[in-house]
């Protein structure tokens, strides 16, 4: 691949800013020997860094004889990033959450409503921006699947036909992306504890009358949004082998057949992507479950076929923090970490 001098000098930048959030602080030969570039290029950019206010000098390393080196530290609030989660069913409830430029949350609000609207996601985040004027980048997360901008099927009928993200992005005149909240809970859990795997996939079970298995890949690092950002609605696959929406719906009711559902599922993964591991969310899955779906799956493709299988409970923080990742993936390191 060949790349201009912008570009070249931006995954520089990305290179750098990674070396000094990953260490803390970082002396100058120190960033230099992190990323493999010359002491010259790095006391370039960090004095453009440094002129910017994404870094700060922080003291001096202790040594014993000549001159002392500055040590700089990551400036978290050099910016701030907007993650909204919109959920459906009985919930109706979106949920507002400003994060820091290294992903620390900073506030959490939530605004609730017998019907969700454009209007109302677009209140709730004027609100935030009113509030915190760092803010630059903002990731929704919706119950559905856009296509070509427009949110093409959604658990939320009256957002089904919204171009969201281009008419946030014509109301706030800042980055804005739209994406399937499963997109969002799968780079979360990746950054969170799962990045040691190259291939992970996560299968969610929601509780809820309207609730629908969900899924998300991440491959190489990255998460697999498809050609037409499709990717992951497992849930048509079942109705395309005639298990149909109201039989899925059914089948999440009893523990028994809840837990075949789930082996169906897993199964279906293991011969698509063959992941390294499979994180099991939602619907109060306990290590049991887990065993005898481990099991399930093991009598039809073989115990050297199946995965890691880990059940996590956590949906909601990771959510927001995948939600905060992406933004700060999109203004910071558009070239090594896109989402």
């Amino acid at each position: 691949m060949l790349w201009s001098t912008p570009e070249v000098k931006q995954l520089n930048k990305e290179r750098i800013r990674k070396a000094i959030q990953a260490n803390g602080k970082c002396t100058k030969s120190k960033i230099s020997k992190e990323t493999g570039l010359s002491v010259a290029t790095c006391n370039n950019t960090l004095n453009e860094m440094l002129q910017a206010g994404e870094i700060i000098k922080a003291d001096q390393e202790e040594i014993v004889m000549g001159r002392p080196a500055d040590r700089f530290i990551y400036n978290g609030e050099c910016h701030h990033v907007l993650g909204v989660s919109i959920l459906a069913a009985s919930k109706n409830k979106i949920i507002c959450t400003v994060g820091n430029a290294l992903g620390k949350e900073q506030e959490t609000t939530e605004e609730q409503a017998e019907e969700i609207t454009y209007e109302m996601v677009e209140r709730c985040i004027a609100a935030c921006l009113e509030k915190d004027g760092a803010i630059d980048s903002i990731s929704v997360g919706i119950p559905g699947v856009t296509h070509h901008g427009i949110i093409e099927r959604c658990d939320i009928a009256t957002l089904v036909g919204v171009p969201m993200a281009a008419q946030l992005k014509d109301r706030f005149s800042m980055d804005v992306e739209v994406r399937n909240d499963m997109d969002y809970l799968s780079l979360g859990l990746y950054y969170a504890a799962y990045s040691g795997s190259r291939n992970l996939a996560v299968a969610y079970f929601p509780e809820g009358e309207d609730a629908y298995v969900g899924c998300g890949f991440v491959i190489n690092g990255k998460v697999l949004k498809g050609a037409s950002r499709f990717a992951g609605e497992l849930r048509y696959v079942a109705e395309a082998y005639g298990i149909s929406l109201e039989e899925q719906k059914a089948r999440m009711k009893a523990r028994d057949s809840f837990v075949r559902y789930v082996a169906q599922f897993v199964v279906t993964i293991i011969s698509t992507i063959d992941p390294d591991e499979i994180i099991l969310m939602g619907h109060g899955l306990t290590e049991e479950e887990k065993d005898a779906v481990h099991a399930g799956c093991a009598a039809i493709v073989g115990e050297e076929h199946v995965p890691g299988l880990l059940v996590e409970n956590d949906v909601d923080g990771n959510y927001r923090k995948g939600l905060i990742r992406a933004a700060i993936n999109r203004m910071d390191f558009p070239l090594s970490e896109l989402l």
